[in-house]
């Protein structure tokens, strides 16, 4: 079961843990989410792995934007 992310009219900033794998995947209607690895999806669908190991994702993360942003971003500066 992924993890839910949805924003309306609204902006959040996602801290993740540079140690662990993610799947992500981000859809946006009128509205921007960035993704760790400097990708960026404006409208329609962008799916990443986050960062780009071999190994199951330890978390996969549906991250949904209308009208706002999402900002992902990676703990500890890295």
């Amino acid at each position: 079961e992924p993890m839910n992310i949805n924003i309306v009219m609204g902006d959040v900033d996602v801290y993740l843990d540079a140690k662990k794998l993610y799947d992500i995947q981000a859809n946006s209607v009128f509205g921007t989410v960035y993704l760790p690895n400097t990708e960026k999806v404006s409208f329609g669908t962008l799916k990443t792995r986050f960062p780009e190991l071999a190994g199951e994702p330890k978390l996969h993360i549906r991250a949904n934007c209308v009208f706002g942003a999402i900002h992902f971003h990676v703990k500890n500066g890295k």
